[in-house]
């Protein structure tokens, strides 16, 4: 949780209600343009009466162990952390105000030592509503932040509530918790005490694990300084390995003032030295001023030299308007109708680049936003910087969008996704919805319809492309039956989800419910889903490489689960046992393909076999227990990935988690630890080909390899190279594989030969992974191994040492969860050779990575600042040639690359050809593209000259 006046929440303010616009509807069509010529369309600035608020509410609660001093319950504009514990910024408002704000915060259930424990997100009908807010290291609302998974983008959107735990005396805040709507716990926030003023703040899941909400390049905790009243005066961020890391703003710190009422003066950002730096929201920091009411009144910008700045880009306040100063001016109720922007004296007025000097908003009763018109300085509809000049909604008895229109300043309809929109509710239920388009900002189109018929039917009409959607639901409200068509009912396939229906049965025994998904194509046929185009759209959607999906549950004291996963892992088992002093413990185990226990990945990339946790989640939530075991019921090691720091337990007093060895000796220094440590190759079958025609399992550990041969369990990355040169070399041969695995009657390792045929691994049906083992579990490997014969690796023995030695690049596609645009779900799931790469900007001439090129320029080339356009030419069967283009820097295509230089001549003899193709290719490319090239210099030559 963050302070929610953090000028980075406002900064998202408006793409909130842009990104809700979506959403706005109304009942019939006929009903477009007619708030134009309302007398009411049009709200001109009054000044603002002066209001006598009255005292907020007292509410009766029943006290608890936390609440045991006062009942007493506080409604205010917003809040602000001191010395971590929320509390109402400004002046509290009273129940009719707060009936008059789109949302407001009810803060309640205050401690012994007189803190308020409970922060809700209230809206004007009195209804907890989905405000999620922005984390210190994420704001969910900002879709330009791709460092998110995305996955807990939505989670976070969906908070409502935040309650803090406090330890034994009430004083200090341990632990603070995000619920959604439905009372479930969305994540933990855990601030760990390591100073008199300072703290180091982690976010964990319901379990207690810590959670993946950015990658590897993003923020994962927060270390926070406080002033001499207790508000934060500084924030860095930093990552899993203690360096400092950015935020979603791209800065490393944050400097913060406040004055004695807790009033923010400054939000600067910082570089890792502490030094002011300009971040992607276009400034280096904003000061801003309040009136008593704890309105904002004015904000202004300035750059890394304390210089005013105009921000300028998609990262501005308000969605893209650029401003030195903005002023606003509120009504009555403290809601905002009019802002107006300044040079930075607070009176000379300014435009944006589009000539917006204002905007005014118009409320209904409720305090829901029914219009916002922009204007210039003459009074002039003019242009938003997003496009629009007039938005107008109307709002149902119970809160509901049901009207939007969207026009721009000459009157015509503008497409903001949609430019005309309409619903129909009964409650909070939508049973009708209709949204349209213009191609001439006259006529509109319609582009979707909804319909919902009772409980048990739902019904999503698309007649551009010509799809209806029918689901059909029972009646405890789980979706049974999803078919597509076209609108005259013929059978079809949905384009975005690759199936003409999916249906689920359940069936259910004495405290069992058993959960059986299938999937059909227009012809009625169960669908193979081993058919690559359906798994594209079944892998990006649903994390399925098979038709049917089987979920077990038990009674609610005891559940069992089979879980999918998308992309990692295809089934993962829970057991959870909940007691009667609220204490939860669970069991987690891998489960492959068929089923079975192995030790494979899970969602997030984590290596395990089975996990057994306790989370004490009554109170100060003082402990987090894991311990890990492998398929003999020995202590293992689990990992976030096959390359991550091992632990086998974890120990949690107050938030600060200690890993252990697995004798239980802490690890002090988990990156020297894990170097330590053997590692085995272990197999993951992720398609039920592998298990059926192969024999293989997961968790098999791979021993050889056609003429690859493992010797001894270490971390070289050498041995893996050769592995991965092995996996090419035979993709289209008859090979061998011999593994060791467990054997279930005897608890006793055996090895085996596997006879593959030809074809890569992922045609095969699984994966190679690189595990840590213990060193019990190495004693074991090399006993069997040492049975096996002795004979010489035969790619080693067949290699002439007067072969020339050639540099091979080879690229790993890697799979992200979430990422439907990196090069794994795009199609490119084997290892591959980079034959070469070029990368263009719009300024500059492109850069060329060829393979007689170093490390240096692959980097260069793959890491071009402001590249918009890549393309990468390659191979992954030693025969043709693969051709990739990649579009705009956002564009992320999650890749590993390394270079080996063994000289096999395997590798090296059938890509002399390649790379003489290659390079022809890469030649005609960059003559077709120096024309573009050419052009687009001189079309800015041109606009220069122009603008002179």
């Amino acid at each position: 949780m963050i302070n929610c006046i953090d000028k980075r929440l406002l900064t998202m303010a408006f793409i909130v209600v842009v990104a809700t616009m979506a959403m706005a509807q109304a009942p019939r069509r006929g009903l477009s343009g007619r708030l134009f010529n309302h007398p009411n369309a049009h709200f001109t600035n009054v000044p603002a009466p002066t209001i006598h608020t009255q005292p907020a509410p007292v509410q009766t609660e029943v006290p608890n162990d936390e609440t045991n001093d006062t009942l007493t319950v506080g409604l205010y504009r917003g809040y602000i952390k001191q010395y971590g514990w929320i509390r109402g910024f400004g002046e509290p408002i009273s129940q009719e105000t707060a009936n008059h704000l789109s949302m407001h915060y009810r803060l309640s259930r205050k401690n012994r030592a007189g803190h308020w424990t409970r922060l809700e997100y209230i809206d004007a009908y009195g209804n907890p509503t989905e405000s999620g807010g922005s984390l210190y290291i994420i704001n969910p609302y900002d879709d330009n932040d791709t460092l998110i998974d995305e996955k807990w983008r939505k989670r976070l959107k969906g908070i409502v509530r935040w309650e803090l735990v406090g330890d034994e005396t009430g004083e200090r805040c341990i632990q603070e918790n995000a619920y959604d709507k439905a009372g479930t716990l969305v994540l933990s926030y855990v601030p760990v005490r390591i100073g008199e003023n300072r703290v180091l703040g982690h976010y964990v899941d319901m379990w207690g694990m810590p959670v993946q909400i950015r990658n590897e390049e993003g923020a994962k905790y927060v270390m926070i300084e406080w002033d001499e009243n207790g508000y934060e005066a500084e924030q860095t961020f930093l990552g899993d390995d203690g360096f400092p890391k950015q935020n979603q703003w791209g800065s490393y710190r944050s400097r913060l003032t406040h004055d004695k009422r807790g009033f923010p003066q400054s939000t600067m950002s910082c570089n890792v030295d502490g030094s002011y730096m300009i971040d992607k929201s276009g400034n280096c920091g904003q000061r801003v001023v309040y009136d008593n009411r704890g309105l904002e009144i004015s904000e202004t910008n300035y750059d890394a030299d304390n210089q005013l700045i105009r921000v300028h880009g998609n990262s501005g306040h308000f969605g893209g308007v650029d401003y030195i100063q903005e002023i606003s001016e509120y009504d009555v109720w403290g809601r905002n109708i009019r802002t107006w922007y300044s040079t930075g004296d607070g009176h000379t007025s300014d435009t944006t680049r589009t000539g917006m000097y204002e905007l005014i908003r118009g409320y209904d009763e409720h305090g829901n936003c029914t219009s916002t018109e922009c204007f210039g300085l003459q009074g002039q509809p003019v242009n938003h910087n997003r496009g629009f000049s007039k938005i107008f909604r109307q709002y149902d008895e119970w809160g509901n969008n049901t009207y939007f229109e969207c026009r721009d300043a000459e009157g015509k309809f503008l497409n903001f996704s949609i430019c005309l929109q309409y619903a129909v509710y009964d409650g909070d239920k939508s049973i009708y919805e209709a949204g349209y388009e213009t191609t001439d900002g006259t006529d509109t189109v319609c582009t979707f319809r909804y319909y919902c018929f009772g409980d048990s039917c739902k019904v999503w009409e698309y007649p551009e492309s010509d799809i209806r959607n029918t689901s059909h639901y029972d009646n405890q409200g789980r979706l049974i039956d999803d078919i597509f068509t076209h609108l005259d009912g013929a059978p079809t396939r949905s384009p975005k989800v690759g199936y003409h229906r999916k249906t689920t049965t359940f069936d259910v025994h004495p405290g069992v419910l058993t959960e059986v998904v299938q999937y059909y194509d227009e012809y009625g046929m169960p669908m193979d889903v081993n058919n690559a185009v359906f798994r594209k759209f079944i892998d990006d959607d649903y994390g399925l490489t098979y038709n049917r999906m089987v979920l077990i549950h038990d009674s609610l004291k005891s559940r069992k689960t089979v879980q999918t996963f998308s992309g990692e892992l295809l089934l993962k088992q829970f057991q959870q046992v909940l007691s009667s002093d609220m204490e939860a413990r669970r069991g987690e185990a891998g489960l492959d393909i068929m089923g079975q226990p192995a030790r494979n990945h899970y969602s997030g990339g984590g290596i395990f076999y089975e996990i057994f946790t306790g989370n004490n989640i009554k109170g100060a939530f003082t402990t987090a227990y894991t311990g890990v075991v492998n398929e003999y019921g020995e202590p293992a090691y689990a990992a976030k990935s096959d390359r991550q720091d091992p632990v086998v337990y974890a120990y949690n007093p107050y938030g600060e988690t200690f890993y252990m060895d697995i004798d239980g000796t802490p690890i002090a220094d988990n990156k020297a630890f894990r170097n330590k440590l053997p590692r085995a190759y272990v197999v993951e079958v992720y398609d039920s080909i592998a298990t059926t025609r192969w024999g293989i399992r997961s968790g098999d550990v791979v021993m050889q390899y056609g003429h690859w041969k493992y010797p001894l369990l270490n971390s070289g990355n050498k041995v893996e190279y050769d592995l991965r040169e092995a996996t090419l070399e035979l993709y289209d041969k008859p090979k061998n594989m011999t593994v060791m695995r467990r054997n279930p009657h005897t608890n006793q390792p055996e090895t085996l030969t596997i006879a593959l045929g030809p074809g890569t691994l992922s045609t095969l049906g699984f994966h190679i992974l690189r595990v840590y083992y213990t060193p019990t579990e190495k004693a074991r490997y090399e006993a069997a191994y040492s049975s096996l014969a002795t004979e010489e690796a035969k790619s080693k023995a067949s290699r002439k040492k007067s072969e020339p030695i050639d540099t091979v690049v080879f690229l790993r596609p890697i799979r992200y969860n979430g990422n439907a645009r990196n090069l794994y779900s795009q199609g490119l799931v084997n290892d591959a050779v980079v034959l070469g790469m070029v990368s263009m900007t719009n300024s500059q001439e492109p850069y060329v990575f060829r393979h007689t090129d170093n490390a240096e320029r692959l980097d260069s080339c793959r890491f071009l600042q402001g590249r918009m356009k890549q393309r990468l030419w390659l191979t992954t069967d030693m025969k043709n040639i693969i051709t990739v283009d990649l579009e705009g820097r956002d564009t992320s295509w999650d890749a590993a690359f390394w270079y080996n230089s063994s000289g096999n001549p395997l590798l090296t003899k059938p890509l002399k050809r390649l790379y003489v193709e290659a390079d022809r290719l890469m030649d005609e490319y960059l003559q077709s593209s120096e024309h573009s090239h050419v052009k687009t210099q001189r079309i800015k030559q041109l606009s220069s000259e122009l603008s002179k």
